[in-house]
């Protein structure tokens, strides 16, 4: 399995000016692209993707041939840079530390998209999508950038309300939409959007990067937007559904993530000086996410811009 996405320019060149990233290559050592966060604070490190993405152990492997990882350890030494590299499973560079789940759903050789759905969960499904009909709630891809909006809307309430948590800027959605790297499937209720979820497309596997929900009766519109979504990706063609990250405390999403099939795929991350501290976005913080929580909306959608730089480096 391989995230090509990661690897292409033009999608690096987007997270580089959303996140306020700069290139930082090392001369003399094959394909050693990294990234620098302008945070000053984070000056001493180097990291291969922001918090959140990752490429595949079997791309790592397959591109390092050289001693890279031994060369860019041997410039840590005289640098004082901490290189950091976080993948899909293990790559074999030793001292790794397991920082995440990933769970991903194989459809290869599936003739249906919910041959491998637990079974009591096809049973919990057809009732999330009877109540959806009773309550008017259509599942369809968006195509406009008020849709995309209506989205970032509802994702910018659950995450200041219920989640307490930073989130994505919207330049982010926005450049990865026009771009056609990411497309996104919304819930909608009498015509206004009432859910979505951020899906990017990468060769053989559609990622489900971003999702949220407003609360709309009992109906669990997250769960019927992943079926739709799972559904559309076995008709494309995907080989793969990828659920992305989950911290490791967060037994309960993992365990729902899990019922559709998907396997996990644990997130290793090597350094080349000392692994950091693994920030746990589920349980650190507690204090201060609280307080954000009372923010109002628009003031934090104003935020994003300005804070998420300084957490990408995780």
């Amino acid at each position: 399995m391989r995230f090509n996405l990661v690897r292409k320019k033009t999608f690096l060149d987007i997270l580089s000016d959303v996140y306020g990233l700069t290139v930082y290559a090392n001369e003399g050592i094959e394909d050693a692209r990294f990234f620098r966060s302008l945070n000053p604070l984070a000056r001493k490190l180097a990291f291969n993707l922001p918090m959140g993405f990752y490429e595949t152990s079997e791309q790592l492997r397959d591109r390092w041939t050289n001693g890279q990882w031994e060369a860019l350890k041997k410039k840590s030494l005289e640098s004082g840079v901490n290189y950091s590299i976080s993948v899909l499973g293990d790559a074999g560079l030793g001292g790794g530390v397991h920082v995440a789940h990933n769970p991903v759903l194989s459809l290869r050789g599936c003739t249906h998209h919910k041959q491998r759905y637990k079974r009591h969960h096809i049973k919990n499904l057809n009732t999330e999508y009877n109540k959806a009909d009773r309550n008017r709630i259509e599942i369809v891809f968006a195509t406009t950038e008020d849709e995309l909006r209506g989205f970032y809307h509802v994702l910018a309430c659950q995450y200041v309300r219920e989640h307490m948590m930073v989130f994505q800027p919207f330049e982010l959605y926005r450049r990865l939409f026009a771009q056609d790297f990411g497309q996104l499937l919304v819930a909608k209720q009498d015509g206004k959007v009432v859910g979505g979820m951020f899906l990017m497309r990468d060769d053989k596997v559609l990622h489900y990067n971003w999702g949220a929900r407003a609360r709309i009766g009992n109906v669990s519109i997250g769960t019927i937007l992943i079926d739709a979504a799972i559904e559309h990706a076995l008709s494309a063609g995907y080989d793969y559904f990828d659920f992305g990250s989950t911290p490791l405390s967060d037994d309960a999403l993992l365990r729902f993530k899990l019922k559709w099939g998907a396997i996990d795929e644990p997130v290793y991350k090597y350094s080349t000086l000392q692994n950091q501290g693994i920030m746990d976005l589920n349980t650190a913080y507690m204090w201060p996410r609280k307080l954000f929580s009372f923010l109002p909306i628009a003031v934090a959608k104003k935020l994003m811009p300005i804070a998420v730089p300084w957490v990408v480096s995780g």
